[in-house]
């Protein structure tokens, strides 16, 4: 019976986390309307969601009926600190990314630690399947900051010094 729920999950997933993204991307453009913004605002989550799956496959970590729920979830969480950061950059002119991360980073940081301190507490259960949900968790939120904090203000840089060229 296991099974059989998994490959029903499995299936679910598939559909369900690119329509979640597509969602995602729609609000953010909605929100922002500038496809080059949404896109940098994007990339910290694609990247994350990658190493997640990347240290997922390292450490052994299957997905199972239990952690399939969560990976829609971090798409829908783990934009969170993106947007964050793309705001203050904006609210400042679109002229400091350092600035806007020196002032926004510890609430993102604090914030995700929170997130991920609650559910990968999951990680003590004894149920292997719930045990996993904790460690996705852990490790796709904690690649969706580290992404955040890192690749959004690096690509601001270098689209800044790009378009200053003369």
């Amino acid at each position: 019976m296991e099974s059989e729920i998994l490959r029903v999950v499995k299936g679910d997933l598939f559909l369900l986390a690119p329509i979640s993204f597509l969602i995602i991307l729609l609000l953010v453009f909605s929100h922002f309307r500038r496809w080059r913004i949404t896109l940098f605002t994007l990339m910290p989550l694609v990247m994350g969601l990658i190493w997640m799956l990347g240290a997922m496959a390292l450490l052994g970590i299957r997905i199972n009926f239990v952690n399939a729920i969560i990976l829609p979830m971090i798409i829908g969480m783990g934009i969170d600190n993106s947007i964050h950061l793309m705001h203050r950059y904006l609210e400042g002119g679109g002229k400091d990314p350092v600035h806007a991360l020196s002032t926004t980073g510890r609430a993102m940081t604090m914030c995700t630690i929170t997130t991920m301190l609650g559910f990968g507490s999951l990680v003590t259960a004894r149920y292997q399947a719930l045990s996993t949900m904790g460690w996705v968790t852990i490790l796709g939120m904690g690649f969706c900051l580290i992404a955040s904090l890192m690749l959004l203000p690096t690509l601001l840089i270098l689209w800044k010094r790009r378009s200053n060229e003369p």
